[in-house]
């Protein structure tokens, strides 16, 4: 079956500290090797103590979020956006999801010249989401609060059943986005994603339409 498949696919990971920081790279047979994405210890400590953090590293960007499995394991979903930036001045990329025991990303913190590969916890891994964006996604960026409203949206909302993909457009609205939908059999639903109340950001929210 072909959502058996989409579950079974391994992400390898591997970690190393370096100094004031903890660098990420992920090799998958979808995407290859990934750039390193590099976290300060300083936003480790502070998922610590928030359980859920999003930081930035160049173009791309991740939420972190400290979890307990149903056989309490303690772990960490990592749900990165990796997106670099083309010559026309867009914005394209893609989404990663990876799980990894709390551990091994605290002993990073702590272990001088700390270096670790492993797989990534099995889990059931949501629509692929792909950015091809020229201005909206650059601005979301720069502003961490519309980032994490963002982001929590896309979390909470865009995780539609049978779906594997979803691409993304600038609208012409700011902050906002058109998008495209496709299952297993190809193209199904286009929309948009719409951040309302833009007068105050502080209140914002995001809107799907269909």
């Amino acid at each position: 079956m072909k959502g058996e498949e989409k579950m079974q696919k391994k992400t390898m990971i591997s970690i190393s500290e370096r100094e004031n920081v903890v660098s990420l790279r992920t090799y998958s047979r979808d995407h290859q090797c990934s750039n390193n994405f590099f976290l300060l210890k300083k936003e480790i400590q502070q998922l610590m103590s928030e359980r859920m953090i999003i930081v930035k590293d160049v173009c791309s960007f991740a939420e972190l979020r400290c979890r307990e499995d149903v056989n309490c394991n303690k772990n960490i979903n990592i749900r990165f956006w990796w997106l670099h930036s083309l010559a026309d001045g867009r914005y394209e990329g893609y989404e990663e999801v990876i799980c990894l025991p709390q551990e091994v990303l605290f002993q990073a913190l702590h272990k001088t010249g700390y270096k670790r590969k492993l797989l990534s916890i099995s889990q059931t891994i949501p629509a692929k989401i792909e950015f091809r964006s020229r201005k909206n996604l650059k601005d979301i960026i720069s502003r961490p609060r519309i980032r994490h409203k963002f982001t929590k949206f896309l979390e909470q909302k865009l995780n539609w059943e049978n779906y594997e993909r979803f691409v993304l457009y600038d609208d012409f609205l700011p902050y906002s986005f058109l998008f495209d939908g496709y299952t297993p059999y190809g193209p199904r639903v286009s929309g948009g994603i719409i951040l309302h109340g833009q007068s105050n950001l502080n209140t914002a929210y995001y809107g799907i339409h269909t």
